[in-house]
């Protein structure tokens, strides 16, 4: 597709193989995601609204009681 961008990991023991962008008018509409066994995860975007301000409180998180966070932003073997 001449509107969609590649990466490709280098790391082989990454779990995402490759991410795949895909834009329509300077808009991302899709992300396409492989994983190391070859399955897609893919997200479709519409209703794109640019430019909008955002209420600070849409971000903020509490940890509901009885869960906990698998957080691997650290991982050196993720993408």
């Amino acid at each position: 597709q001449d509107n969609a961008f590649e990466v490709v990991t280098s790391a082989e023991t990454s779990q995402i193989a490759k991410l795949v962008f895909v834009f329509a008018q300077d808009q991302l509409t899709e992300l396409h995601i492989y994983d190391r066994q070859e399955q897609l995860s893919l997200l479709t975007f519409s209703h794109i609204q640019q430019g909008q301000e955002l209420d600070s409180r849409l971000f903020q998180f509490s940890m509901p009681e009885g869960f906990s966070l698998d957080d691997q932003r650290n991982d050196p073997a993720g993408l």
